[in-house]
């Protein structure tokens, strides 16, 4: 990467997932190898978690280090996520149940593989997810349906029984089968989900819009050296 700067003469705005004050110093050791052509640093998805410690500390902390922030861009539910429906459609499954709630939205996946005790505080955990488990995993569908997951991903085309049908359609939960097994649908949604939210129009239009919003062009092009009228 910094080769390539340096060859093509380039000057670099970092975009950087905030995650916590530990992205800092990845954040400062940008600007020490990039040197003059480092320009600032826009922090992309901020979650409303960490939205007051961005303003409190990280933000105070890097301006004293002389980097200017050229925006705080917040997490967006709609621009992070894909409906159940579209979910169904990446992985060629089969839906059991609860048709009308197949615009729901996902914004996470989780994989269910461990113990059956831990299993409900681990998906309580993140909110708007869906959860990846064998077919065969009964007492972890069960728990994925209790915590409020948006649908469960059955794997390895095994169904599952009456009772798990009639809690998911209680609860109002989409059921997936789809042939693959657990690794395979997981490396599957890891390279196919953000192209597919990248085709939707409407998600597009709202990324453009959070950044129009907060992105400090006024900034951005007068340290690009940008006359705007």
């Amino acid at each position: 990467g910094l080769d390539v700067i340096k060859r093509l003469d380039a000057k670099v705005v970092l975009i950087v997932k905030y995650e916590g004050e530990y992205i800092v110093d990845y954040i400062l050791q940008a600007k020490k190898d990039l040197k003059e052509r480092f320009l600032g640093v826009i922090l992309n998805k901020v979650t409303s978690e960490l939205k007051q410690s961005t303003y409190d500390y990280t933000v105070p902390f890097l301006q004293r280090k002389n980097i200017d922030i050229l925006g705080i861009i917040p997490h967006d539910s709609i621009v992070g996520s894909i409906t159940v429906e579209e979910l169904n459609e990446m992985l060629g499954g089969k839906v059991l149940c609860c048709h009308d709630k197949l615009t729901n939205l996902v914004e996470h996946f989780l994989i269910g593989a461990m113990q059956v005790d831990k299993a409900i505080e681990y998906f309580k955990k993140t909110r708007n997810n869906a959860v990846i488990v064998g077919g065969d995993r009964a007492d972890i569908q069960i728990s994925a349906i209790e915590s409020g997951s948006v649908c469960l991903i059955l794997t390895g085309e095994l169904y599952p029984g009456e009772i798990i049908m009639s809690i998911a359609e209680q609860k109002n939960i989409p059921i997936l089968v789809v042939r693959e097994d657990t690794y395979g649908v997981a490396k599957k949604l890891e390279k196919l989900s953000v192209r597919l939210r990248l085709r939707d129009k409407a998600k597009v239009e709202r990324g453009m819009n959070l950044v129009n919003e907060h992105v400090n062009f006024s900034l951005l092009y007068k340290k690009l050296g940008i006359n705007r009228m």
